[in-house]
């Protein structure tokens, strides 16, 4: 729990850092395309839910478990599944197509925590460095995406057990998403020190609990209407910069 409390103050420290070194011009750039991205989502899984619920306890639930309670708990889950499922893509959207500015403001803030503020000490913006980010922060989102539609699926077949299927299935989702959010958060320090995919992932599996205080932290702001969108991209990158270079100068990580 401590690690998971480190997390979160880890986005304490990114406020703190932004304040005392204006970064806000990298910060702000990655939460344009959230304007337009959440709220086009949230309409669209409005339409799909109406019909595809209907269904689904029609045609997938025996008959002898079909009820309006049933149903009622049957939309609460296939909500909790779309915004999961726009949230992950949102998620991935974001590391792809901002990979390389991303990728960028994590050096900036290793590089200003570390004391290294002079102008010749400042990362430099180059065509090859970004294909390389971009491909990185690809191959991650893809694994990432690949990870979440098997914990969709394990979490949909859960649901099938009446009431307490639902729970679990919720708690999975949730455990899950902040993870892998934190995951990519995590990933440029790791990259930076030319650390493969395989390690990046077993090093943010042995700090578990930091990472998925990342995670959530994502995910809380991203609950914020319009700001929070704007703010939680870059404010994940920046605290998942200051968790990973700890913990990479700490040691291994909690187990």
């Amino acid at each position: 729990m401590g690690n998971f409390t480190a997390g979160l103050n880890d986005y304490l420290r990114a406020q703190r850092l932004l304040f005392r070194e204006g970064l806000w011009p990298l910060f702000l750039v990655p939460g344009i395309l959230s304007l337009l991205y959440l709220p086009l989502s949230a309409v669209l899984a409005s339409f799909f839910l109406k019909d595809f619920t209907s269904y689904v306890h029609e045609n997938w639930v025996p008959d002898f478990l079909q009820s309006p309670l049933t149903e009622m708990i049957l939309t609460c889950f296939l909500f909790l599944m779309s915004l999961y499922l726009g949230f992950l893509l949102f998620r991935n959207v974001i590391m792809i197509l901002y990979s390389p500015i991303l990728s960028f403001l994590s050096e900036a803030t290793e590089l200003t925590a570390a004391g290294l503020t002079r102008e010749e000490d400042a990362p430099e913006f180059s065509i090859s460095g970004a294909v390389k980010s971009a491909l990185r922060g690809t191959t991650m989102s893809f694994l990432s995406l690949i990870f979440s539609l098997i914990g969709l699926i394990t979490a949909f077949s859960l649901a099938m057990i009446p009431v307490i299927g639902a729970v679990l299935a919720a708690i999975l989702m949730l455990l899950l998403t902040v993870y892998l959010a934190g995951v990519g958060f995590y990933d440029p320090p790791l990259e930076r020190r030319q650390a493969g995919i395989g390690a990046s992932l077993t090093f943010c599996w042995r700090n578990r609990g930091r990472v998925s205080g990342i995670g959530f932290g994502f995910t809380l702001l991203l609950m914020i209407p319009v700001v929070g969108w704007v703010l939680a991209p870059s404010y994940g990158v920046i605290a998942g910069t200051l968790a990973a270079a700890g913990d990479l100068q700490g040691g291994e990580g909690d187990q």
